[in-house]
C-alpha cells in the first residue's frame, strides 16, 4: 500500500504583468495558505518520503513555505512534467518514483491535479468525491491510499480517497 498526497499550488500573485506565468510568485494568502497545510500534514504524522513540484515558482514556494513546518528534511524534486503537461505525463513521472518511498507529495497545478485525484479516487467519501469533482482550489490537499507495492504500478491503479482538505476548512 502506497500513499500519495496532491497538492494544489496556493494562490499567486498577478499584481507584475511582466512576469511570465511559470515565473509568478505566491500572493500573502498563499503564503498563509502554504503554512497552514503544512501545520495540518505536520498533524496527520504521516511521514512524507519524497516531494515532487512543478518547476513553477507558486508552487516551489508552496512546498518549501509547508515544509517549514514538517519535522527532518524531505527529499524534493522538482520536475517540468508537472507544470500543465497533463495527467498522464505526472503519472509517468510518479511511476518512476524509487520504491523505498511509501509516501509522496505532489505539487501542481490544475487541471491536472485535479484531473489526476479524480482518475485515482476510485472509492471514499462520496461527499468529499462530489466535492472534489466540483473544485480543487488552491492549497487544498487531496491523500490517497494506492494498493500498489511499487510506483510502476500507479498508471493502473484506483485508489482510495483518504481526505481532501481546504486551508479554509483548517481556519
Amino acid at each position: 500500500m502506497r500513499s500519495l498526497i496532491l497538492l494544489r499550488h496556493a494562490k499567486s500573485a498577478w499584481d507584475n504583468a511582466s512576469l511570465g506565468d511559470h515565473d509568478r510568485p505566491l500572493a500573502p494568502r498563499g503564503e498563509r495558505a502554504s503554512l497552514v497545510i503544512g501545520r495540518y500534514l505536520r498533524q496527520l504524522g504521516t511521514p512524507i518520503d519524497l516531494a515532487l513540484s512543478s518547476t513553477a515558482r507558486r508552487a516551489r514556494d508552496t512546498w518549501a513555505l509547508a515544509s517549514t513546518q514538517l519535522d527532518g528534511l524531505i527529499a524534493t524534486e522538482t520536475d517540468p512534467a508537472f507544470y500543465l503537461k497533463g495527467p498522464k505525463a505526472i503519472l509517468n513521472r510518479v511511476s518512476a518514483a524509487d520504491d523505498s518511498a511509501q509516501t509522496i507529495i505532489l505539487v501542481g497545478h490544475n487541471p491536472d491535479t485535479q484531473s489526476l485525484a479524480m482518475t485515482l479516487a476510485e472509492s471514499g467519501p462520496s461527499e468529499q468525491r462530489q466535492a472534489l469533482a466540483q473544485k480543487l482550489p488552491t492549497a487544498a490537499l487531496v491523500r490517497l491510499e494506492l494498493p500498489i507495492e511499487r510506483w510502476a504500478d500507479v498508471s493502473d491503479c484506483r485508489g482510495k480517497l483518504i481526505e481532501f482538505i481546504t486551508p479554509r476548512m483548517l481556519v
